[in-house]
């Protein structure tokens, strides 16, 4: 007599490789459930046929290269960096008034238009700014000291890298191609951070 509540069987077979058919007791576990699920998967994986491609393509062979550039769309490119800085907050009740530090992790979006071959802002392009414009002046530095006068929250920092990277972006003529800056995430922790947008920096909505 078979106990209701028992748990499954696994008795190995050779349909699908390697894995197990299970003899169950007639109401399974949620748990077996998706045990189940997975080998069911895994088992269909073994039945997906892959090809190795016969020929690589070529430049101006097998693709035009005025078919480079797919669009005329305006469109966004996000790329993410960390430095490390130590800081402390004034007028501030809290562990921050303390001398403490931060791995701070950058998040810059910046939009454009693709060029001949495809590519917008290129990803190098983006790091050579931003280590110019921001790690050089922030990596490894007290805040206090090296910012302007300011209270170094997230909220300050982010306007002053925005204000910082911007004039980059002027300065290197990405401005004249049509490039801007859309958003910028400075995270302070891992579960905290400040955001920017590009129409609250162009529209002053201050107190």
């Amino acid at each position: 007599m078979r106990v209701r509540n028992s748990p499954p069987s696994l008795k190995k077979t050779r349909e699908r490789g390697n894995l197990y058919n299970l003899s169950l007791s007639p109401e399974p576990s949620f748990g077996v459930g998706i045990f189940l699920w997975v080998f069911h998967v895994l088992g269909r994986m073994n039945d997906v046929e892959f090809e190795i491609p016969k020929k690589v393509q070529k430049i101006d062979e097998d693709i035009e290269r005025s078919n480079l550039k797919y669009h005329h769309k305006r469109v966004a490119v996000t790329k993410e960096f960390t430095f490390d800085a130590a800081h402390h907050l004034h007028c501030y009740e809290g562990k921050c008034k303390n001398l403490h530090g931060h791995t701070y992790k950058l998040i810059l979006t910046i939009s454009g238009f693709v060029d001949p071959v495809g590519i917008s802002m290129d990803f190098g392009d983006i790091k050579n700014i931003y280590k110019e414009a921001i790690e050089s002046r922030l990596d490894h530095r007290y805040l206090n000291e090296v910012l302007p006068d300011m209270n170094t929250t997230a909220e300050n920092m982010i306007v002053w890298i925005w204000e910082e990277f911007d004039k980059k972006l002027k300065e290197y003529h990405w401005k004249e191609k049509g490039f801007r800056l859309e958003e910028i995430v400075l995270y302070e922790t891992p579960t905290s951070y400040a955001t920017l947008k590009r129409e609250w920096m162009e529209h002053d909505e201050s107190f």
